[in-house]
């Protein structure tokens, strides 16, 4: 159903800048926006600083704790579900999975990656 709703609200935007001129966003753009937002919960740990918690990295952070890796891990799915080629998508979404102790989920992905573009 989720999925339904972005399909009709992304077909709405289109037209809406098909009739402005604008040029509209395809599936690949689609996938590369929930890849950054993905990354960008992972990238909230260099942020966000708290200087009264306990510490893993000796700043105040917590990498375990300021990073929400199920979020991260809900965007770089609805990116797969978008581009199924996408290998950053899976490489991201197993670092998530790997993050949390998901050893089978990572390797799926990391292998998944690695068919999908010739990197380590």
């Amino acid at each position: 159903m989720k999925k339904n709703i972005i399909f009709k609200a992304l077909l709405a935007f289109n037209v809406c800048l098909l009739f402005c001129g604008c040029q509209p966003i395809n599936k690949k753009l689609l996938a590369e926006i929930y890849i950054n937002q993905g990354t960008e919960c992972l990238k909230q740990r260099f942020f966000d600083l708290n200087l009264n918690s306990v510490s893993n990295d000796g700043l105040g952070r917590n990498f375990d704790r300021d990073v929400d890796f199920i979020a991260a891990i809900k965007n770089f799915t609805m990116a797969i579900e978008i581009n199924p080629d996408n290998a950053e998508a899976y490489y991201n979404r197993g670092f998530c999975y790997s993050m949390l102790n998901r050893s089978d989920q990572a390797s799926s992905d990391f292998q998944k990656a690695r068919e999908l573009e010739d990197c380590d």
